[in-house]
């Protein structure tokens, strides 16, 4: 049950600070019309990705960027980056792909705050701010605030402030440390399998009913409304707000 994949993970944001390089970028900005679209799919190779919603339609505001010991290098790599947003029937799909590893497309999506969302990020971290529908997410590290609805991640650290409603799934697996925080007002269904090593801390939700041993809490308040399942090989911090 607590097999995890293993993610290659690189802060290329250092490199000028290790090696000296260059980095060469460019941007870029698309826009989608926002009447009608229901839902965004989002696949980057390399780069990060944030978005907030509030906004009518999407913009995505890209960078792209090539790093290298010499500036032609760093050009020709950056050459190699592409991206794109489009839209089939009500789903807007936007993509970045990379030719080297010392080159990234980093994304800031500005759209709807109703989606149903699809976020895979191979090597990146992702970012979303106000957010409601269903969503599944992989990226190497997942901050989100005031998300709702039916929430998948797979990611190896993940930090969360989450609204979800009556029925809602909330299931993570994560590598590393896991924190999370949930409304008090609702009732939760609660099941964490932790490293038995590692700190777990779960504040008061009123749980009628728990059980618990190292590594491991079961716990449910109120009706069980939220489902919430967290698997992890780290830590694992849950609060009410």
């Amino acid at each position: 049950l607590h097999s995890f994949p293993t993610r290659r993970s690189s802060d290329l944001s250092l490199l000028p600070l290790l090696f000296a390089c260059t980095v060469n970028e460019s941007t870029d900005a698309l826009f989608l019309d926002g009447v009608g679209l229901n839902a965004v799919n989002v696949d980057v190779q390399a780069g990060d990705v944030s978005y907030r919603g509030g906004y009518s339609d999407l913009e995505m505001q890209v960078r792209s960027w090539g790093a290298s010991t010499d500036e032609a290098t760093a050009d020709s790599r950056e050459d190699g980056n592409s991206w794109g947003l489009d839209r089939q029937g009500d789903t807007a799909q936007a993509w970045a792909r990379s030719l080297s590893w010392n080159a990234g497309t980093d994304l800031t999506l500005l759209g709807p705050t109703g989606l149903v969302s699809d976020w895979l990020l191979q090597n990146g971290d992702l970012e979303i701010r106000e957010l409601s529908g269903d969503h599944y997410m992989e990226a190497d590290s997942v901050l989100l605030f005031n998300v709702s609805g039916n929430l998948e991640v797979l990611a190896g650290d993940v930090e969360a402030s989450l609204a979800p409603g009556a029925g809602d799934v909330i299931h993570i697996i994560s590598e590393g440390p896991v924190d999370l925080e949930l409304p008090w007002s609702r009732g939760y269904d609660l099941t964490v399998w932790g490293d038995p090593e590692a700190e777990m801390v779960i504040e008061e939700f009123g749980f009628g009913r728990v059980a618990t041993s190292p590594g491991y809490f079961a716990g449910v308040s109120g009706d069980g409304e939220v489902r919430v399942i967290i698997e992890t090989n780290s830590s694992v911090t849950i609060r009410a707000f």
